[in-house]
């Protein structure tokens, strides 16, 4: 039987309100049988956006 895959996605935001917050980070993760196969992560850069956020819940900073 082959192994059962998916992918996992993680979006960190600046806030919970889609008109004034944006989005900081994005990854995704791969699992097969529930083992880690791959990892993607990234920043999303808003050199414009001055506000991340509450960085006790991400840990991001403006310099990320």
């Amino acid at each position: 039987m082959d192994a059962v895959r998916y992918a996992v996605v993680d979006i960190e935001t600046s806030g919970l309100k889609p008109h004034r917050h944006r989005i900081l980070q994005i990854a995704v993760v791969t699992v097969a049988d529930g083992v880690i196969v791959d990892e993607w992560t990234s920043l999303v850069r808003l050199p414009w956006y001055r506000r991340v956020g509450p960085r006790r819940v991400h840990g991001l900073t403006r310099r990320d």
